[in-house]
């Protein structure tokens, strides 16, 4: 199982991913949700989720933000974002923090599942190259 924490500060729209998608048929645990970056950073340090889904404007804290602390304690970490704007300067400003993928609002369930089923597979990935290396087997 992979760990997920989702972050938007539409009540609609967090409790729609929470519960409108099968996540543990997904191979995926909820650990939280919140509705701004300052709770979301607190859940994130008591759970170390791999994944982390979260809004780009919130209140209190950002997702720019955001993402920026999460990478200061785990680069690692697969975030998405998802945002009403499609404007390039938030792009760029995703790509510095470490985000991964890009997805606009409104979103249909399909199109998210997909988005999280790659951060799976890649996190597998990660992890299987990283057991490699630390076993000798990849230089």
């Amino acid at each position: 199982m992979y760990k997920m924490l989702i972050v938007d500060d539409e009540p609609w729209v967090q409790q729609g991913l929470v519960k409108s998608i099968p996540w543990s048929d997904l191979g995926i645990q909820i650990v939280g949700s919140a509705f701004d970056g300052k709770t979301a950073l607190d859940i994130y340090n008591k759970t170390a989720p791999e994944i982390v889904l979260t809004d780009i404007k919130m209140p209190i804290m950002d997702g720019l933000q955001l993402s920026s602390e999460i990478n200061k304690i785990n680069k690692n970490t697969y975030i998405i974002f998802m945002s009403a704007y499609d404007e390039f300067e938030y792009a760029r400003k995703a790509i510095e923090v470490n985000v991964k993928r890009y997805i606009l609002k409104p979103f249909g369930k399909e199109e998210i599942i997909s988005i999280v089923e790659e951060a799976c597979e890649e996190i597998k990935q990660d992890r299987a190259k990283n057991q490699a290396i630390e076993a000798g087997k990849l230089y």
